[in-house]
């Protein structure tokens, strides 16, 4: 089976369609399919250097494209295609962007007389106005042209009403080496719960909400906060930091996230919107019960059961520091208990290891050729009669 891949903008540090290529695609080529990336020729962007460093030597035949700008196209448009134009695909899969590159991959999958394939990796609905009604109406379009659409949670295709068969979900994995064998005896000896939080910090991640409910829970010395990573908002975390003595600030993850986790007893996640929140993930699989919003990309992706708290979208700061504190009480009072509770979060991750991940993903795109092969063996049996 022939895949072609085409991420049409530039690659930002650890997006969604990074971690997709770095994982997934290597997977497709060991289980003995040709894999082609099309990449938009920006080497000055690390996140795009990065990846065709990291898989030169992976199998998958990387295409860097020659490109021009326009004006409102949103990234820059590829003209390299233009000496494509004989490659043949049994599959087009293109990451959803934005502006004219949607389209212009569908156009793309015509040409290479290809089934295609929409991979909704970016999130479809946002804050942006802008973005939301091009995404109600150009991707709504594109969504119901595509022979497949891919995405990471349920939410997001309900929202426009989209759900039908050509529409799977596959989220994304983990690395089996990630994932702890068991709980280390220190996590469970410290006297105060470790609280953390690991993500960009911006509004999408709910980081003013976050800061608000550690300044009010700053009088209980049984309980301390970390926040790791960067974002808008770091000027404003380190100045909370600087002032609140139950917060941390641990700056961007440079180590494994194993190594931040390892003390820590429960995530924290307040996420306004998700595709698939990854780091909800890494955190049960290193042990961490997880409070989390009831939004999409968590809930529906990973279950109820692997929650230790769900907090609305809506809800009110005392109800956040409520699910904290009942934490904190389990974790003084009854140590087995939160033991067998961090021992189920490690079980959970484990269906999320990438092999297993990449087997679902490659299932829907065989089905969907054995399929066609099935129609046209009964077209041919229908015109002998």
């Amino acid at each position: 089976m022939k895949i072609a891949f085409y991420n049409p903008t530039h690659l930002t540090f650890l997006s969604g369609a990074e971690i997709v290529l770095l994982n997934m695609l290597p997977l497709i080529v060991e289980e003995g399919h040709e894999v082609t990336l099309y990449m938009t020729s920006l080497e000055e962007v690390p996140a795009n250097s990065s990846v065709v460093k990291e898989l030169k030597n992976t199998g998958v035949k990387i295409i860097q494209l020659k490109s021009f700008s326009l004006p409102l196209s949103g990234s820059p448009i590829p003209v390299g295609f233009l000496l494509q134009l004989g490659a043949r695909y049994d599959f087009f899969y293109v990451f959803n962007g934005f502006a004219f590159q949607d389209f212009f991959g569908l156009i793309l999958s015509k040409i290479f007389r290809a089934k295609f394939v929409y991979g909704i990796i970016a999130p479809m609905m946002t804050r942006y106005h802008l973005h939301n009604i091009y995404q109600s109406t150009v991707a709504k379009l594109i969504i119901r042209k595509a022979d497949m659409v891919h995405t990471l949670n349920r939410d997001d295709c309900e929202s426009l009403g989209l759900i039908n068969k050509k529409v799977f979900f596959v989220g994304f994995g983990l690395k089996k080496e990630f994932l702890l064998h068991d709980v280390p005896e220190e996590r469970l000896k410290s006297k105060a719960l470790n609280v953390i939080f690991v993500g960009r910090l911006c509004e999408q991640k709910g980081v003013l909400r976050l800061l608000k409910v550690i300044e009010q829970m700053s009088g209980n010395i049984a309980i301390k906060f970390f926040i790791c990573g960067d974002g808008e908002y770091r000027t404003m975390v380190e100045e909370y930091s600087a002032k609140l003595p139950n917060l941390t600030y641990l700056g961007f993850a440079h180590k494994k996230l194993s190594e931040v986790f390892k003390d820590k007893h429960v995530f924290l996640n307040l996420s306004k919107y998700e595709t698939f929140c990854l780091t909800v993930l890494e955190a049960l699989a290193n042990g961490l019960p997880v409070i989390a919003t009831a939004t999409s990309g968590v809930c529906k992706d990973y279950g109820d059961d692997m929650l230790f708290a769900k907090i609305s979208n809506d809800s009110q700061i005392n109800e956040i520091k409520a699910a904290i504190e009942r934490m904190a009480s389990i974790f003084k009072n009854q140590k087995d208990e939160y033991n067998k509770m961090a021992k189920r979060a490690i079980k959970k991750a484990s269906f999320f290891v990438w092999e297993d991940m990449t087997s679902s993903f490659i299932k829907h795109f065989t089905d969907e050729l054995q399929s066609e092969k099935n129609k046209q063996r009964s077209g041919r049996l229908l015109n002998k009669h």
